[in-house]
């Protein structure tokens, strides 16, 4: 059975009418969409700018766990040299990207003048064998969360933190490590 048509041309007309409505619902959902998911973003932009504990201020001690599953208690205050703080995680690709900077930074350390300390929230075995992967040799430990989200506040990782031998934390850097923070860590790195 053949339309006419004239018939024919109006039902592809409310074809097109219905198509085209339905475009710009599904762009206006769109636009929804993404206003909603760049204000998710800025928001984790500010949190990642007070991520990781603040300069000047004390490193607090951290009860944490080795791979063996032993509990020891890292304190920063009184140590006889600086420590670098390397909080990653196993899973994460910005700290599989950072692993090769932090080689390049420490392979420019004097020997024995600085400890090195690497924290995750996860298992610390993990961690261990992308360090060892990467030619790292620190000690890996586990944060407790409420650790974690305590004055270090580790929220965003590959967090690089460097405390001072007094215990005062220095210098603090969240995500992959830009070239003038790699510059700034290197010359820090060598004055000791």
């Amino acid at each position: 059975m053949a339309l006419d048509p004239a018939r024919r041309e109006r039902l592809f007309n409310i074809v097109l009418t219905v198509l085209l409505v339905a475009a710009i619902i599904e762009v206006g959902l769109l636009i929804r969409q993404n206003r909603s998911l760049r204000a998710q973003l800025e928001s984790r932009m500010q949190e990642a700018g007070r991520a990781g504990p603040d300069i000047g201020s004390k490193a607090a001690g951290l009860e944490v766990t080795d791979p063996q599953g032993t509990r020891e208690r890292i304190q920063f205050e009184g140590e006889s040299r600086p420590t670098l703080v390397l909080v990653a995680s196993a899973e994460c690709p910005a700290c599989a990207e950072t692993l090769p900077i932090w080689k390049k930074i420490l392979d420019e350390a004097p020997a024995g003048k600085l400890r090195i300390v690497a924290l995750t929230q996860e298992d610390p075995a993990a961690l261990m064998e992308s360090f060892r992967k990467a030619g790292l040799g620190p000690p890996v430990y586990q944060v407790s969360r409420e650790q974690a989200m305590g004055p270090w506040k580790m929220v965003f990782v590959p967090l690089t933190v460097l405390v001072d031998a007094a215990g005062v934390v220095r210098k603090s850097w969240t995500g992959v490590l830009p070239e003038d923070a790699v510059s700034d860590l290197t010359s820090e790195v060598r004055k000791l």
